[in-house]
């Protein structure tokens, strides 16, 4: 085609003349034409061999001195390899002599290179020391043009020298390589690639190729020519590799975990490197790491890891089967292969609950029982931490790590108030938070004490089942060394003064109050009942704790009062 690389006239004639006005002045200068040949040089013959590899070029650490390792180096030609121009979207160029970089003002505008190596005679297993890209660059435009900053990317998909074009593969390109820039001279130049040879040869990239994108601003109208596989300055990698002679796959296995763990746990793999009889083991590389949750599908957790183990934190929520299993790399370049799980455990990220048992509000025992209950959702309950409080005071330790469900208080001093609470740990480790109050109390005296029971109904109507009486129920506590001898009776009608009513023996806990007979009718009642000690001690009802052995009624037989409300009445038995 006509239009391949054909130079602009205006161009053309600018360059003579600038080679004829350089000439002269080499002649006036005493120069030879050969010092301008960078500058003049459209078409050059390439150079036996390409300069020394630039100082970009990557390396790889210095293989092991493992026996049976050979190290090489290969130069392989390119494949395939073609040019595509935006300004013909449709043509192609696979069978160029030239591949074409850059932005051709007024002709091809934008043009971009595909190449592709055939690595299939390196070993798969090979380890990679070195490798670097050598392209022959004939033609710099404009002249003297410095360094071109161009941008290599893998190929996604397979190309044909012989069809491809701009509309059907200048979109190909996927993830990037940093490849550097193309200096402004002729001959060959010389760049790394170990970075594309060991994707390609590791199969973490497939080997389509890549394509290479130079500076394509229009205004700059620059670009460069560069020598295809059709010409004896073919594009070419020159790979050095060590390929060993172990050629079998590690084994890796991840070490068994326990029934439960919490939400954050480790998790441990190891490996074994293997290789053919006469041959040692290259030794592992790293490996890779996987999980699932549930039986799902797997998910990549360490990738390419030399670590043998992790902190598996907080990547699955409570309750959940999770699952792993990992496979190892050699130094060789031999891949494991995964297997079904290796190893598995339920998260049990949630703490266990407990409380303490409710206790009487007042005892006069200063030795009691105290006792605890708790539960789990998945581990179970490894122990428990119980506190206790002197009169709303600082918690203080009562028994600490116990399976135990019950402890026996001793030594209770009176009167003084005793809270408790307990907080529970369950296998995997998860505390229960300590509650900030405590989950039940008792009041210890030294002298008797009344707890009467509510009297119900609240209201007596006269549909109630009972009319001319109110029944009455209670109990009481007493010191063993001043057992309770009696209980007295007191009641309060509309207001009055307290009235005695009468008294009971320390075995009797109940009494019916004939009020009708009494002469009294309807209206509030109260009722107060204290307890007579052995000492002759009895409950001083101006104290706070009388209230416990109080209890109120309202009889109305004559049906007048309509309550608004109700409020709950909580007793302590």
């Amino acid at each position: 085609m006509s239009f391949i690389n054909r130079p602009d006239p205006l161009l053309v004639a600018r360059r003579i003349i600038a080679a004829l006005v350089l000439l002269g002045l080499c002649a006036g200068m005493g120069l030879s034409p050969a010092g301008s040949a960078r500058v003049m040089a459209q078409s050059v013959l390439p150079t036996a061999e390409p300069p020394a590899v630039q100082s970009g070029e990557q390396t790889a650490p210095a293989a092991a001195d493992t026996p049976g390792a050979i190290t090489r180096e290969v130069s392989l030609p390119a494949t395939q390899d073609a040019y595509i121009s935006s300004a013909f979207p449709n043509t192609n160029f696979g069978g160029s002599v030239n591949l074409n970089l850059g932005w051709q003002s007024g002709g091809q505008e934008a043009m971009r290179i595909l190449l592709q190596f055939d690595l299939s005679s390196i070993p798969a297993n090979a380890v990679i020391n070195s490798a670097r890209y050598e392209l022959f660059q004939s033609q710099v435009i404009p002249v003297g043009d410095g360094n071109m900053d161009f941008r290599a990317q893998f190929m996604r998909q397979a190309w044909n020298e012989g069809n491809v074009n701009w509309n059907n593969a200048n979109f190909l390109g996927g993830q990037s390589l940093s490849l550097g820039s193309v200096p402004g001279s002729i001959g060959w130049q010389s760049g790394g690639a170990r970075e594309s040879v060991q994707a390609w040869l590791s199969a973490t990239q497939p080997n389509f190729g890549v394509i290479i994108t130079g500076d394509e601003t229009p205004s700059r109208g620059r670009w460069r020519v560069l020598r295809s596989r059709e010409t004896d300055s073919a594009p070419r990698l020159v790979v050095n590799f060590t390929a060993n002679c172990d050629n079998v796959p590690p084994t890796a296995t991840v070490q068994a975990l326990p029934r439960f763990s919490a939400a954050d746990f480790r998790v441990f793999w190891s490996g074994q490197d293997f290789a053919p009889s006469g041959c040692a083991p290259s030794g592992i590389a790293n490996y890779d790491v996987e999980y699932r949750i549930n039986g799902g599908n797997w998910n990549n957790w360490k990738q390419r890891t030399q670590s043998t183990d992790n902190a598996f934190t907080r990547l699955a929520p409570n309750g959940v089967f999770v699952e792993f299993r990992a496979r190892a790399t050699d130094n060789a370049g031999n891949v494991g292969q995964f297997t079904s799980a290796q190893a598995s455990t339920t998260v049990d990220s949630e703490p266990p609950t407990s409380t303490i048992t409710p206790l009487p509000e007042v005892q006069t025992f200063t030795s009691f029982i105290v006792n605890w209950t708790g539960s789990d959702n998945l581990s179970g309950i490894a122990s428990y931490d119980v506190e206790f409080a002197v009169n709303d005071g600082p918690w203080q330790p009562l028994i600490s790590q116990t399976l135990a469900t019950s402890y026996q208080v001793t030594g209770a001093q009176a009167p003084q108030t005793y809270g408790f609470r307990v907080r529970a740990t369950d296998q995997v480790g998860n505390v229960q938070t300590w509650p900030l109050a405590a989950q039940a109390e008792t009041l210890v005296l030294d002298f008797p004490v009344v707890v009467q029971e509510p009297i119900t109904p609240t209201i007596i109507k006269p549909t109630s089942p009972v009319t001319d009486s109110i029944s009455l129920a209670w109990s009481g506590a007493a010191p063993a060394i001043a057992p309770i001898t009696q209980f007295r009776v007191f009641y309060t009608y509309q207001n009055q003064p307290r009235t005695f009513w009468q008294a009971f023996g320390p075995a009797e806990t109940s009494a019916v109050f004939p009020y009708l007979a009494l002469g009294l009718g309807d209206g509030p009642y109260t009722f107060d009942i204290t307890a007579v000690n052995s000492l002759g001690q009895e409950t001083d009802l101006n104290n706070p704790l009388a209230r416990l052995g109080r209890s109120s009624v309202i009889v109305d037989l004559a049906d007048q009062v309509q309550p608004r409300s109700f409020a709950p009445y909580v007793s302590s038995n």
